[in-house]
């Protein structure tokens, strides 16, 4: 789904053009515009749907929670496995959030130029803003999951070196 260059479904879609035809995918005078259109404002409405329940599971995640108080030495001194863990689930968390905005903002845009009809339609999807913000945000997502996939993979290593030093 993200990917930096111009074959996410969105550039494609709205009319990147091709640099050796000047043609895009699907034209403002497309008889199967208007299914194609109500499809895609249906993909962007889940995204932008599913990215805000992502935002708000992550901001829950990052809650603090209440310590276990029968055991004294956790209350008094975190261990260090507790501290890393909670910095990684920290910046995973970060990650997640970041990569969520910007697919809010690529679909809440994709949305926005879905109501356009006609000739500011044609208009907006030749502007070079909106190949850029295209471009630009889809690295964004991309950078953004990437470092999720990077914080799981820490974290998993963390909690099994964690393992393999009690059962020993």
């Amino acid at each position: 789904m993200a990917s930096p260059t111009l074959d996410l479904l969105c550039c494609s879609f709205f009319g990147i053009a091709n640099s050796t035809t000047n043609e895009s995918l699907i034209h403002p005078t497309d008889k199967h515009l208007h299914r194609v259109k109500k499809y895609f404002y249906l993909y962007n409405s889940t995204v932008i749907v599913m990215s805000v329940l992502s935002v708000v599971g992550t901001l829950y995640m990052l809650f603090p929670r209440r310590r276990d108080t029968t055991n004294l030495d956790s209350v008094i001194r975190p261990g260090l496995m507790e501290i890393r863990q909670r910095w990684i689930l920290f910046w995973l968390s970060f990650a997640d959030i970041m990569a969520c905005i910007g697919l809010i903002v690529l679909s809440s845009e994709s949305i926005s130029i879905l109501t356009k009809s006609g000739d500011s339609l044609k208009n907006k999807l030749s502007s070079k803003s909106w190949e850029w913000l295209c471009i630009l945000a889809t690295a964004w997502i991309h950078f953004f999951f990437f470092a999720t996939y990077v914080w799981i993979t820490c974290y998993t290593v963390d909690v099994y070196l964690f393992l393999q030093k009690t059962a020993v």
